[in-house]
């Protein structure tokens, strides 16, 4: 397993809750049980200006959860909406395969249902 998923599994520098955050979702994955939630804090310029992840998963959605926080922080909500899974696969560099896919794009999905079930926030 590639060295940045063992790095950010065991030591995530994302993982935590929000207390009162303005934007939370979670999700699960049922093929594999891993289930996240992520917790936004966002400014008046609806910039992200915390972001952390929380729940139980594999390594690659641990990682995945971690480095996706990393990326959001101190990104405009619009900027974030535009984000394709292809241009997050891309961006978090992770080398796995394709069946471990549904692990790596689990926070994605659930960062865009935040956005999207609380943009009249």
């Amino acid at each position: 397993m590639p060295d940045l998923i063992i790095e950010r599994y065991r030591a995530p520098k994302h993982k935590g809750v929000i207390q009162n955050p303005d934007l939370s979702h979670k999700d699960d994955n049922p093929s594999c049980g891993d289930h996240i939630q992520i917790d936004l804090l966002i400014d008046n310029n609806r910039i992200v200006s915390n972001a952390m992840f929380s729940g139980q998963g594999c390594s690659v959605s641990i990682a995945s959860a971690d480095l996706l926080m990393e990326q959001i922080l101190g990104q405009s909500l619009e900027r974030i909406g535009a984000i394709t899974k292809e241009d997050f696969l891309s961006s978090i560099k992770l080398d796995i395969p394709i069946q471990r896919e549904s692990c790596a794009v689990l926070p994605y999905y659930i960062l865009v249902k935040c956005i999207k079930e609380n943009s009249n926030k």
